[in-house]
């Protein structure tokens, strides 16, 4: 299960029997797997994770799992 966060930034990873935490990443910022104003986050049918972000960050970050922990490609705001 994930939860986006944006008031810390981050991106957290639950367990979702008990919602024990896994894992998490992200931190304030304009860089690759940064995050201003965290607001959405959706799975698509090919498991790839997308992060919206509202206000001055307005930009989706398309997520790719490697490994363990995914890896941020970043669309730049219009």
């Amino acid at each position: 299960l994930y939860l986006i966060d944006g008031t810390n930034e981050r991106v957290w990873m639950l367990r979702r029997k008990d919602l024990a935490i896994l894992d998490r990443f992200g931190r304030p910022g304009r860089q690759s797997g940064e995050f201003i104003r965290a607001h959405m986050i959706a799975i698509d049918s090919q498991n790839r994770m997308y992060t919206g972000e509202a206000g001055n960050g307005r930009r989706i970050q398309r997520w790719i799992l490697k490994g363990t922990r995914p890896v941020s490609s970043v669309t730049p705001p219009r």
